[in-house]
């Protein structure tokens, strides 16, 4: 691949890590690195990289505030944020300012990988499909901005233990499906009560809505907005969620995790 990359981060070890992810698994040439200074941003403005992965919390500057920097200078710049920081209104923030995608640290090789192919993807026919259902899987959650938050293995085990048994699993109850993922903790030793997949599941459907609500604001056109907001929940709680974050109601859109799961289940 030809794509430039600029990789933001205040640590060195951090970089040096997304280099060489970088490099291995040809996703493109990075052409410069920075720790987040003023200087980062006239060597931006002057490379004009296809893609920026940027930290959210450094020293010099804050991410969310560079990031504004960068798109004010550089509008088609695609920006990957990679950050330790789990706070629903910073990731939130994060995607208002126009970050593409979202991801959390420790640096996952085949989540960074994945998640650079598909910024690819939706710029241009450059990069690959997903080879095996769980690879395709992980891009839809990748697309969606939740492959890095708690519980995302569960909602993983979930759809593709739906998709394997679709044919016996005519009519299912979401409780049937929270007992399967307690029965595979307890079978590699963990010991995590259905109450605490139900809860995880439902925080990460509620997110994914709240991450395309902020697309759809953005950019009603936006593709990965198009491809699911209709498909992975009602439309009408879509709306009413923009609504929400355009401060016009109090109330969040509903989600049913059910519907969230089945939908996702047909994408394989």
């Amino acid at each position: 691949m030809n794509q430039t990359i600029y990789i933001i981060d205040d640590d060195p070890s951090v970089r040096r890590v997304l280099c060489k992810i970088i490099e291995k698994n040809h996703l493109g040439k990075v052409v410069g690195q920075g720790e987040g200074k003023i200087n980062t941003v006239k060597e931006i403005q002057a490379m004009k990289p296809d893609l920026v992965l940027v930290d959210l919390l450094m020293p010099s500057i804050d991410g969310i505030e560079l990031v504004e920097i960068m798109k004010s200078i550089h509008p088609s710049v695609r920006i990957l944020m990679i950050s330790q920081v789990s706070s629903k209104e910073m990731i939130e923030k994060a995607y208002t300012v126009g970050v593409d995608f979202y991801v959390q640290k420790p640096v996952n090789v085949i989540e960074i990988t994945n998640i650079i192919k598909n910024i690819y993807r939706l710029s241009g026919p450059q990069a690959p499909q997903a080879k095996s259902k769980e690879e395709y899987l992980e891009s839809i959650l990748s697309e969606l901005g939740i492959m890095g938050q708690t519980g995302v293995e569960d909602l993983m085990m979930v759809v593709m233990h739906l998709h394997r048994n679709k044919k016996k699993l005519t009519s299912y109850k979401l409780q049937d499906l929270y007992l399967f993922i307690q029965n595979a903790y307890e079978n590699m030793g963990e010991d995590i009560r259905m109450s605490t997949v139900e809860q995880r599941l439902r925080r990460l459907t509620q997110s994914a809505l709240i991450n395309l609500a902020h697309m759809g604001i953005e950019d009603f056109m936006h593709p990965i907005f198009e491809k699911y907001s209709s498909k992975l929940f009602d439309f009408a709680e879509v709306r009413q969620e923009m609504n929400r974050i355009k401060g016009t109601v109090h109330h969040p859109g509903k989600v049913s995790v059910k519907k969230f799961i089945d939908a996702l289940e047909t994408f394989l």
